[in-house]
């Protein structure tokens, strides 16, 4: 089912804030559909709050002829202050913006900072 962009987000950024309830911290959600950041999370047990902006990153294909090669990718400008979450959902995959430091506090989580390779899709078969 195709969602609108502005709902695909709004399920990702839930969907990563019920990931980081699971694991024991509390998380508050920005209200408003602008501002720095998505989601605040605070470690109880470090007492560790963290912004976290949430992009949606589709695979992005130059040419829609096979075989050609998903890049992902995201605009998002990395924020000062603000940890950037990416998820790709053709492979429901959350990664850390590569060129950002993942907080300690965050890390026991095991999201990757590793963008996912290029890989090779075929249209013709659509």
């Amino acid at each position: 089912m195709l969602h609108s962009v502005a709902k695909t987000g709004a399920m990702v950024e839930l969907q990563a804030a019920a990931m980081f309830l699971q694991a024991g911290y509390e998380v508050f959600v920005n209200a408003a559909p602008s501002g720095p950041a998505d989601l605040v999370v605070w470690n109880p047990d470090t007492n560790e709050t963290v912004l976290i902006d949430v992009k949606t990153c589709r695979g992005h294909a130059p040419k829609l002829h096979n075989p050609t090669n998903l890049h992902y990718w995201s605009v998002a400008p990395i924020k000062p202050n603000v940890l950037l979450l990416h998820y790709a959902p053709d492979l429901n995959l959350y990664y850390w913006h590569p060129e950002q430091p993942v907080p300690e506090c965050l890390q026991q989580l095991g999201i990757t900072s590793t963008k996912p390779e290029t890989r090779c899709i075929d249209y013709g078969n659509e």
